[in-house]
């Protein structure tokens, strides 16, 4: 039977374990064969999830920027019409994107009603 693999989840890990390898060897003096080694994947596996290392950091930055922005908003929340007038205020930024996926994600969760849980079913 086929491993059943998480793509989404998985590519996030990768992102998170290339952190620490920029962080300490820069963008310029790594590889995508030393990112693959180090993460313990083939250079195949890599480039299956991010066709170049460039592609890697940048979703890299865009996923690091999407925590921080959520983690703020959530710390300080703020109401829907400001969010939407920060997105259009971004109008060219790569931020504009991440601004509205986190805004079109509050309104959804907002009006999705919670679901129940059933104590019994917890252990």
């Amino acid at each position: 039977m086929p491993k059943v693999v998480d793509h989404i989840q998985y590519r996030r890990d990768l992102l998170r374990q290339s952190l620490d390898l920029f962080a300490e060897k820069g963008y310029g003096s790594l590889t995508m064969r030393q990112l693959a080694e180090a993460l313990g994947v083939s250079t195949g596996t890599l480039y299956h999830y991010f066709p170049s290392k460039e592609s890697l950091f940048i979703q890299l930055i865009e996923e690091l920027t999407e925590q921080d922005i959520s983690n703020f908003l959530s710390q300080a929340p703020m109401p829907a019409s400001m969010l939407a007038e920060l997105a259009e205020s971004l109008e060219e930024s790569p931020l504009k994107t991440t601004v509205e996926k986190i805004r079109k994600r509050r309104e959804r969760a907002l009006t999705t009603p919670a679901r129940k849980v059933d104590p019994s079913s917890q252990e």
